[in-house]
C-alpha cells in the first residue's frame, strides 16, 4: 500500500507540473517550473512503470514523455543563450525574462515611465493593455473588435479646440501605435468608419499637438512595431508632414485589399479620394496614393510624392525610414528616379514596395 502511494503521488506530481506549465502565466512563474523537469521526468517514469501496460493512462504516459523532453531541450536551447543560469537554475528575474521574450513591450514601458508625464493617460492604437503597465501612468485601449480609443474623442468633438478639451479632460499626454498590428486588425476597425470631417480634425490636431518621442528598435513578428508620441499641451505651428495618423487605418482596408485581390486601380482611387485633403500633411496618405498611381501609369505624381516626403519629415521620422527602407529617404535616394523611368505595373503588385505602402502606410523602400 505504501509504494502505491507513493507511485500515486508521482503521478500526481507530474499531472500538476503539467498543468502548471501550461496555464500559469509565462514570465510571471512557470519560468521557475523549468529546474524541475529531472524530477518530473524520473516521477512519469515511476508512474509508467505501475500502470498496468496494457491500459489507456499507460500508453498516453508513454507518449507523453518524449513530448515532455523534446518540449524542455527546446526551451531550454532557446533561452540558454539569453540567459544561462536563469534557464537552468530558475533565478531569471521577472524583468530579464520580459527583456529576453517581449524586447519590444519592455522597451515601450522604459519610454513612458522616463516620460515624465505621471498621472497622466497614454491612448494605445493598434493594441489592448500588456502587462505589467508603466508606473504612474494609465493605459486607455480598446479591443481589437473595436474602435480605436481616439476615435471617440474625435468624434464628439465639432472642432479643433472642443478636442483639445476633450483631450486635457481624458488627461492624454501620449499615444503608444503598434503600427503593424493596427494595420493588420483594421478590417475590424472598418466597421467604424471614419468621415473626412472626422480624419481632418484629427489630422490637423495631431500635426499641432504630436511629437514622435521614441521608436521600437526592432520589429517583431509577435509584438509588433511600437512609436510613442507625446501630445503637447500647447499647440505649436503644424508640421508640414508626418509619417501616421493613428487611428484612422480602416479608410484604408478597402482598397488595399482590392488592390490586392486583383481589382482594377481605376476602381480602387474613388475609394481614397474623397479623404484626399483630409489627410493633407500625413505621409501614409501619400505613400498608398502613390503606388495606385504608379500602377495606373502616373510614375511623375508617385515620384513627387516622395521627394515631398523626402524634404518634410522630421529627424525622428527620417529615422523610422532608415528602419524600413534601409535609407533616410523613404523608398532610397534613388528611387523617385527609377519610378519617373517607369516600372513595369506587372511587378508592382508583388512587391514589397507595395507591400509596405499599402498594408502599414510605410515608406515605400527599396528592398536590396
Amino acid at each position: 500500500p505504501a509504494l502505491r502511494r507513493l507511485h500515486g503521488r508521482a503521478l500526481a506530481f507530474t499531472a500538476a507540473w503539467f498543468l502548471g506549465w501550461t496555464l500559469l502565466p509565462t514570465g510571471g512563474v512557470a519560468r521557475f517550473l523549468l529546474p524541475l523537469v529531472p524530477l518530473v521526468l524520473a516521477a512519469s517514469l515511476d508512474a509508467v512503470a505501475v500502470l498496468p501496460p496494457g491500459g489507456l493512462a499507460a500508453r498516453l504516459a508513454r507518449a507523453y514523455l518524449p513530448i515532455l523532453v523534446g518540449w524542455q531541450v527546446v526551451a531550454v536551447v532557446a533561452g540558454w543563450a539569453g540567459a544561462p543560469l536563469g534557464c537552468a537554475l530558475g533565478a531569471e528575474s521577472t524583468r530579464a525574462w520580459r527583456a529576453r521574450n517581449e524586447p519590444v513591450w519592455t522597451e515601450a514601458l522604459g519610454w513612458m515611465e522616463a516620460s515624465g508625464n505621471a498621472g497622466g493617460t497614454v491612448a494605445l492604437v493598434g493594441q489592448g493593455v500588456q502587462h505589467p503597465r508603466p508606473l504612474g501612468l494609465r493605459l486607455w485601449a480598446h479591443e481589437i473588435e473595436h474602435a480605436p480609443p481616439v476615435r471617440a474623442l474625435v468624434r464628439g468633438a465639432r472642432d479643433e479646440a472642443r478636442l483639445a478639451v476633450a483631450v486635457r479632460q481624458q488627461r492624454l499626454t501620449a499615444v503608444l501605435y503598434n503600427l503593424p498590428a493596427a494595420n493588420f486588425w483594421g478590417p475590424y476597425a472598418a466597421r467604424y468608419p471614419w468621415t473626412p470631417r472626422e480624419v481632418a480634425l484629427w489630422g490637423r490636431y495631431w500635426r499641432r499637438h504630436a511629437v514622435l518621442a521614441a521608436a521600437s528598435g526592432r520589429w517583431s513578428g509577435e509584438e509588433g512595431f511600437l512609436l510613442l508620441y507625446r501630445l503637447a499641451a500647447r499647440a505649436h505651428p503644424p508640421v508640414p508632414l508626418t509619417l501616421f495618423l493613428p487611428g484612422t487605418e480602416a479608410v484604408f482596408v478597402e482598397a488595399r485589399r482590392g488592390y490586392f485581390d486583383g481589382r482594377p486601380v481605376a476602381d480602387l482611387l474613388p475609394l481614397l479620394a474623397p479623404y484626399r485633403g483630409a489627410f493633407e500633411g500625413i505621409a501614409a496618405y501619400g505613400m498608398r496614393t502613390a503606388i495606385l498611381a504608379l500602377d495606373a501609369g502616373r510614375a511623375g505624381e508617385a515620384a513627387a510624392v516622395l521627394r515631398t516626403a523626402c524634404r518634410a519629415l522630421s529627424a525622428e521620422e527620417r529615422a523610422v525610414c532608415r528602419f524600413f527602407g534601409g535609407s533616410d529617404m523613404p523608398g532610397g535616394p534613388d528611387l523617385p528616379r527609377r519610378l519617373a523611368a517607369g516600372w513595369p505595373a506587372s511587378r508592382l503588385r508583388t512587391s514589397d514596395e507595395a507591400a509596405l505602402a499599402l498594408n502599414f502606410g510605410l515608406p515605400l523602400a527599396v528592398v536590396r
